[in-house]
């Protein structure tokens, strides 16, 4: 008798499969074993010559059977003493499965025994709880989750932490990585096939429970687990629709006569497949919103600064964009950020001002600027306010004294820049505020620049050092200080989230894309970049974004509404989804976005403002009574 067999199901993911299958003897080489692989896929499925190669006891059904009734025809074909349940999107850890077979070897009374699930970035995954019933869903379902302890899917809450130290019992165990005795199922039984995908294992493990066995998590063995890759994904309605079926299933089996517990359940679940709808309708919605709304424009690319993270100011070409060119623009635009170089060292800049108000009469207008011509701003201002008292400035402030002052290469800019925003403050400018481009050279002063924001009672607008052929004549910038880059912007999320004001809210959530990005390198929403977002170089070139080089068409030469729909703006944007193009996380191509996912943004903040109040509240406490005992002498006992 082999001392393991490996059931593992297989749906349209064959390439992980078979990884995970080649992972597994990589880290259990010297554990003797069978793999038996049960293929329910229906497009991408395992060829009986991979399985032959790798030795596997394949299995090949004519449709998708359910996750439940696939592990039965494995047990079926088993011969293994133990029986180990393994999803094709787990990657065991070294020994991992030897380890929890070395614990129940020791343990007679533990039929079942769980690793640890680790998503792929190194932290805890839930795989474990308290069976259902309707407290601990109520708990799962509403904002306690982070709270209080006992709900379905275990995690650390408020109140209580995890043990990850030592073996621990549970109620039940995820089938994803589940080690079983072949003697509980000869007394239990197979799974319950009426379970098609989800809640199998819950009821696996009552049964089990019910019998005496013992079910422990054995969190000192680990496993990596790319959740949902091998269900169609954590949030896919499906599954949802599956985990519903599961749970009614499970109270009509064991709790027959708590009918309103059910009831109250399967509601929850019903307002969770609601809620996934509509989001998903809401993004449909917008999905082929084709309009210009965001514009970048660059109005010259003279420079009066000489800035370390953009090399603008060498170019020699000193090219404007001719105000003909911006009278091109569409009437469907609603923010237009007018940039450089600095844009105020051009004479005409109200008349710029002007033609953008008459193109684009319903668009909000901001000035980007380095702040160190102070009269000349201030002059220009005075008339752009007449032609448009809307229009705002951001004047640029990468560092407290000395250090922005080397960003941008000039001595003595800080105090100018400052002395620019306060002219600006009395010339009457109502939309003002600073702006911070985050990189290693400044980024130990991010939490400072924000608290000056706040008490100068400006905005601060933040984004990550960018590089760019088209914009920042730029290819060496680098973050090489992402636990800086998040202790800085850590600050600065939390404090937008203990605010009363939903615009900080929505800035806070902004501002943890760039702390994602800077992370992972990856964008939390799509990109608007050549749907709803453009740039437009001082040549009248206009790119999807000041990141993506792939010209659109010229504003010199069309309006931009006949370039929108063109065919090299449609050939760039079929390039961009085929290639996957996209630039990192900056405003302008956000903005859109963070409108068309309205649900899921609102929801980050509810709960990520939750957990910043929780916090406070905690560390008060924790204050409160350490100053109480301090000062009584005495510490309480443990």
């Amino acid at each position: 008798m082999k001392k393991v067999s490996v059931i593992m199901i297989n749906y349209n993911t064959t390439a992980m499969t078979l990884s995970a299958i080649r992972h597994f003897r990589v880290m259990e080489a010297e554990l003797e074993h069978e793999f038996i692989l049960i293929d329910n896929g229906e497009r991408d499925r395992v060829s009986t010559e991979a399985a032959a190669a790798l030795g596997l006891n394949l299995v090949l059904n004519d449709s998708n059977v359910g996750f439940a009734a696939a592990v039965n025809q494995g047990i079926r074909l088993s011969r293994g003493e133990f029986i180990l349940l393994l999803n094709s999107d787990m990657l065991i850890g070294e020994k991992a499965v030897s380890a929890m077979l070395s614990y129940l070897d020791k343990e007679k009374n533990v039929g079942l025994v769980g690793p640890q699930f680790i998503y792929p970035k190194g932290h805890f995954q839930p795989s474990f709880g308290a069976f259902p019933g309707l407290w601990p869903e109520f708990l799962r379902f509403s904002f306690l989750y982070n709270i209080i302890p006992g709900a379905t899917i275990a995690k650390d809450t408020w109140l209580k932490k995890i043990d990850l130290s030592r073996p621990f019992p549970v109620d039940w165990l995820s089938g994803g990585c589940l080690l079983i005795r072949r003697g509980v199922i000869e007394e239990i039984g197979e799974f319950d096939e009426e379970y098609f995908l989800g809640v199998e294992d819950m009821d696996f493990c009552y049964r089990a429970k019910k019998l005496s066995w013992a079910v422990a998590y054995y969190p000192l063995a680990r496993v990596v687990h790319f959740h949902g890759l091998s269900s169609g994904g954590t949030r896919n309605i499906s599954r949802f629709t599956h985990d519903r079926a599961g749970f009614r299933r499970f109270f009509k089996k064991h709790f027959p006569k708590k009918k309103i517990g059910s009831f109250l359940v399967g509601l929850m679940y019903d307002l969770k497949i609601f809620y996934l709808k509509a989001r998903a309708a809401g993004r449909n919605l917008f999905a082929e919103n084709l309009k210009p709304q965001d514009a970048t424009i660059a109005v010259t690319y003279r420079c009066n600064s000489r800035c370390r993270m953009c090399n603008i100011w060498q170019d020699k070409s000193v090219r404007e964009l001719p105000l003909s060119a911006i009278k091109n623009l569409s009437d469907k635009i609603r923010y237009v950020n007018l940039t450089g170089g600095e844009p105020f060292l051009r004479a005409d800049l109200p008349e710029i001002v002007r033609a953008v108000k008459t193109a684009s009469p319903r668009a909000q207008t901001i000035i980007s600027s380095n702040g160190l011509a102070t009269e000349r701003i201030v002059g220009a201002m005075s008339e752009i306010l007449d032609i448009d008292p809307a229009v705002g400035v951001r004047v640029s402030l990468d560092g407290l004294g000395a250090t922005h002052d080397r960003v941008r290469g000039i001595p003595g800019i800080y105090e100018r820049a400052l002395a620019t925003v306060e002219k600006l403050r009395l010339l009457g400018v109502k939309n003002l505020g600073l702006s911070y481009t985050i990189m290693d050279f400044n980024i130990d002063e991010l939490r400072a620049v924000y608290n000056l924001a706040r008490d100068l009672e400006l905005e601060l607008a933040l984004a990550l050092v960018q590089n760019s052929e088209i914009f920042f004549k730029k290819g060496d910038n680098r973050i090489t200080s992402p636990e800086k880059v998040k202790a800085g912007l850590g600050y600065v999320i939390a404090s937008e989230l203990r605010s009363f004001n939903p615009k900080k809210w929505l800035r806070a959530y902004y501002d943890y894309g760039l702390l994602y990005y800077a992370e992972s390198g990856k964008r939390l929403l799509p990109s608007g970049a050549g749907r709803d977002s453009l740039f437009v170089d001082p040549a009248g070139t206009v790119y999807p974004s000041n990141l993506i080089g792939l010209p659109l068409g010229s504003l010199k030469a069309s309006r931009l509404d006949d370039i929108w729909t063109a065919a090299p703006a449609l050939a760039v944007r079929e390039k961009m989804k085929t290639e996957k193009i996209e630039e990192s996380w900056i405003i302008c191509t956000i903005r859109g976005e963070m409108k068309k996912h309205i649900v899921r943004v609102l929801f980050w903040i509810a709960r990520n403002k939750i957990r910043v109040h929780l916090k406070d509240l905690r560390d008060y406490l924790n204050s409160f009574w350490f100053k109480r005992y301090t000062e009584e002498g005495a510490y309480p006992s443990k």
